[in-house]
């Protein structure tokens, strides 16, 4: 790229107690072949070394005790950034030495308004559930079109111009999907979003099964909540698909569910038709999956065989997520209206 030609650009990093991967995460930004105008770190009120951390770098830190997930930081970001183009990371990210270069490229077509990346799966973590996330992640994007109605957290750039300033959902587990719903809100504007499958970074969180449990019931119920205020039968009937995912992997989460519901019935009633039921589901969920396990295959048998394990009990986790946000969403509607069950 010229560089005479080169847009300006602004780098905004939400950040909350993120001691442990800040000093990676700036030192990328630094060592990038295009230069940021400016680099603007969101402390949201922070009780470890976030801020002396960045401090430590030529960044413009700013303030605020919102306390309620990343995207309202990121507001605060692009209402005090300069520059033409707003790129936002995640403070657990790491960008690529031509992530920048990539992203000033894609915005050469006047015509985008806003894009996105994936993760990379490249750099094994030394965690087994954060490797496992990132192989997710990455595989339920690589399948989505290029021309995308969502975009992702950790990496994502817009015109400044076309900054869409909204309300989050934020309840009961922060603004954890905002990222989706300020995809959503391009897509209802006729802004074009694009996903460049070729624009990684490196995710450096640490996922325990724990929190990883967490954050995959958590995540569903919050898509819950977003699809009813977005009105995302609408989204399925055009694109068979609400945000990023797909009816295909909505169906195989119900299946492990069912899978899960059939054999235990089993056990309870020694009902071989519903054990049979069990098998079939399983069947079908793992054929459902099994793209994903294979491209697991440079990390050996071992690691294949837990991902298939937990795969299984993940989706269960995410189905009941789901499920309960819609659950969450009704007693809501039925409050709004005097109709509360007593």
């Amino acid at each position: 790229m010229d560089g005479g030609k080169r847009m300006s650009f602004s780098v905004i990093i939400p950040a909350r107690n993120m001691q442990g991967t800040m000093k990676a995460s700036l030192e990328a930004i630094f060592a990038s072949s295009a230069a940021p105008g400016e680099v603007l770190v969101v402390d949201d009120a922070s009780t470890d070394a976030t801020r002396e951390i960045a401090a430590g770098f030529p960044c413009q830190i700013i303030p605020v005790a919102l306390r309620s997930g990343p995207m309202e930081p990121r507001f605060a970001g692009a209402r005090a950034a300069r520059y033409p183009i707003l790129v936002f990371v995640d403070a657990d990210v790491c960008v690529r030495p031509d992530t920048f270069e990539k992203i000033l490229r894609n915005f050469q077509d006047p015509a985008v308004h806003a894009l996105t990346g994936i993760l990379s799966s490249d750099k094994p973590t030394g965690s087994f559930f954060s490797d496992y996330k990132n192989f997710y992640m990455r595989h339920v994007f690589l399948k989505q079109p290029s021309e995308s109605s969502f975009l992702y957290g950790s990496l994502w750039a817009v015109r400044r111009e076309e900054m869409i300033f909204f309300r989050p959902i934020t309840q009961p587990f922060g603004s954890l999907v905002s990222d989706s719903e300020a995809g959503i809100r391009f897509a209802r504007r006729d802004k074009k979003v694009i996903l460049d499958h070729t624009l990684e970074v490196d995710h450096l969180k640490k996922y325990t099964m724990r929190s990883l449990l967490k954050n995959d019931f958590v995540i569903p119920f919050l898509f819950s909540l977003m699809f009813v205020r977005y009105g995302g039968f609408g989204q399925i009937c055009k694109k068979r698909s609400f945000s990023h995912a797909s009816l295909g992997q909505t169906a195989a989460m119900a299946g492990a569910a069912g899978a899960f519901i059939c054999g235990l019935g089993a056990l309870v009633f020694h009902s071989l038709p519903l054990a049979g039921a069990a098998f079939i589901l399983v069947s079908l969920f793992y054929i459902h999956w099994l793209p994903f396990l294979e491209g697991m295959r440079g990390r050996g048998v071992v690691f294949q065989i837990k991902a298939a394990v937990l795969k299984l009990v993940d989706s269960q986790v995410m189905f009941l997520g789901m499920m309960s946000g819609f659950i969450f969403s009704l007693s809501g509607f039925f409050k709004r209206r005097g109709m509360a069950f007593r």
